[in-house]
């Protein structure tokens, strides 16, 4: 009775899927025992001739990486009138430059920098006194071209941040652990 039930079973995903996906879903170890793809894949041809051999995906495969990059240009081309085309070159010049993310927005548009740094208290008064943190630091958004052209202010705004959450002016930043860049675009105004 299971046998019977695992045939009807397979029947139903060879029609639907065809056989060679049937075969990929089977697995390396069941191929491997049942004397390979190339086997298998003769003896389900010939077992179910109606069915197909290779089905045509109906949608491109996008990877998970890359589905909230398609979300961007999706929502970014609606918000600014904008051909696909022309919003995914914009988007992918930005996303190839190192450490930089993109996020979009309602509306308005600018720069916003993330700083992840190492910290070292020199308040002698302090029971803190010589102990290193790390601390995340994020800067106010700068509408400007490009995010070099105000990295002192925002950086300057990243450690004042980073100094407030772990208390105070006597924390002072010793190393830059990781930089981030984020991206935002909106409608125009």
């Amino acid at each position: 009775m299971i046998q019977g039930e695992a045939v009807y079973k397979a029947a139903a995903r060879i029609k639907k899927y065809g056989v060679t996906a049937f075969v990929k879903m089977l697995g390396k170890k069941a191929i491997k025992a049942r004397g390979g793809r190339a086997r298998l894949l003769k003896y389900y041809t010939e077992k179910y001739p109606t069915a197909p051999f290779t089905l045509e995906p109906k949608a491109p495969y996008i990877s998970r990486s890359q589905r909230s990059y398609w979300k961007d240009v999706k929502s970014l081309a609606g918000a600014r009138d904008m051909p696909i085309k022309k919003t995914r070159k914009l988007l992918k010049r930005l996303k190839t430059d190192r450490n930089v993310q993109v996020r979009v927005i309602k509306s308005g548009e600018g720069w916003q920098l993330i700083m992840l740094g190492l910290y070292e208290n020199t308040d002698k008064d302090d029971i803190y006194f010589k102990q290193r943190e790390e601390a995340l630091g994020h800067s106010f958004v700068h509408r400007t071209e490009t995010n070099y052209e105000c990295y002192d202010e925002a950086l300057e705004e990243c450690i004042k941040e980073a100094q407030a959450k772990l208390g105070g002016s006597g924390w002072q930043l010793i190393k830059i652990i990781k930089e981030t860049w984020i991206r935002y675009f909106g409608c125009e105004e």
